[in-house]
């Protein structure tokens, strides 16, 4: 066995290699959670819960189970091809995708509040009819619409329908029930 530096696993080195298993194999997990909801909200794909809970879980069903799989099969494909890399040339990686993930968050989170604040505020007003015009203020109004219709659209009709607030959440906007 050769030497080996900061920068390079020792061949061999399973503790270091498992570490980096586990490591890639969370984020791959993350990264197919965070795709599987975005089937689920704006596809209506089902989920992977009707594999452990339904007799018939249907094919989308595995194949979002199933991808979880795939996820840890990558991740140990790349750490058995770069045994070369460190542990903390990974772990610098790694750090670096989380921070990604994290500030991409944040802007979604401030920007969908944001649009929601927007809404809400347009709505109270009753300005909404003077940028959205009144048919689609009273299809907003009538709550047809699903919640997850402007954050996440599905076709060229819900898009239509959101308009400017393509980044609000048009059911969160409606105004309580009150005496006014």
């Amino acid at each position: 066995m050769g030497e080996a530096g900061p920068d390079h696993t020792k061949m061999g080195d399973r503790i270091d290699v498992g570490v980096r298993l586990f490591s890639w194999t969370m984020l791959a997990a993350i990264t197919v959670f965070l795709v599987n909801n975005v089937l689920e909200l704006s596809l209506d794909w089902p989920g992977i819960s009707p594999v452990f809970f339904e007799e018939d879980p249907g094919t989308l069903s595995w194949v979002q189970t199933m991808a979880y799989g795939a996820g840890a099969v990558v991740a140990l494909v790349y750490v058995l091809s770069s045994r070369d890399r460190s542990l903390r040339a990974d772990g610098v990686l790694i750090s670096d995708i989380n921070a990604y993930l994290v500030r991409a968050a944040f802007w979604i989170v401030l920007l969908v509040g944001v649009g929601d604040m927007l809404v809400s505020f347009l709505r109270v007003e009753g300005w909404l009819p003077i940028f959205v015009g009144e048919d689609i203020d009273q299809v907003i109004e009538s709550a047809e619409l699903p919640r997850h219709v402007c954050s996440l659209p599905t076709d060229d009709s819900q898009c239509h329908y959101c308009g400017i607030f393509s980044l609000s959440w048009v059911y969160l906007a409606q105004p309580a029930d009150c005496d006014r």
